[in-house]
């Protein structure tokens, strides 16, 4: 992995990234400021891991450039693709938000960047700017697990139809929160 830092990162300026993501790009530019200097940009390789599945998470991710598999281990000890990621996805957000080991691993499929944001940003002391940021940031992450959420019950909605031999073309379109289903 490597990490660079400064406001240009390896070719990718955070503040541009933030200030055009569909969630992060709503906050106010004093925010966003604040923001930008936080994060971190991660270069990574094919194969890559971002998070790993059963680990503690300290940081969540919007990627940049580049594709993510996401993955659990099943029964046997085999990985099961859950679907991928597409550039603008916020991920690994989750722990953060709840303090549960992560529930999957994330891997870099191709050359891919990603911006990588600190968990203790949700932490921020109340009426500081720091504080704004953080209650920002939780509105942001809860927005962005709705729309996941969303996206999985449509695809449990879509195996749901496909089990029972039911048409599911009208159903099946890609969906919100930056991720694509599995091949």
């Amino acid at each position: 992995m490597a990490e660079v830092s400064g406001p240009e990162l390896g070719g990718v300026v955070p503040a541009e990234v933030i200030a055009a993501h569909p969630l992060l790009g709503h906050l106010s530019g004093e925010l966003r400021g604040a923001l930008s200097e936080r994060v971190k940009v991660r270069q990574l390789i094919p194969g890559e891991a971002i998070t790993r599945e059963g680990s503690t998470a300290t940081r969540w991710y919007v990627l940049v450039e580049g594709l993510v598999r996401v993955s659990r281990t099943r029964p046997d000890g085999g990985q099961e693709v859950l679907g991928r990621l597409k550039p603008g996805a916020l991920f690994g957000c989750m722990g953060v938000c709840d303090g549960q080991p992560r529930s999957s691993t994330t891997a870099a499929i191709g050359p891919s960047r990603c911006l990588e944001f600190p968990a203790d940003l949700l932490l921020g002391a109340p009426r500081t700017l720091e504080g704004r940021l953080s209650l920002a940031l939780r509105a942001v992450l809860a927005v962005a697990m709705n729309m996941q959420l969303r996206a999985a019950n449509q695809r449990l909605y879509v195996i749901g139809r496909r089990m029972f031999g039911e048409s599911t073309a009208e159903y099946v379109k890609e969906t919100e929160g930056g991720w694509v289903q599995p091949d």
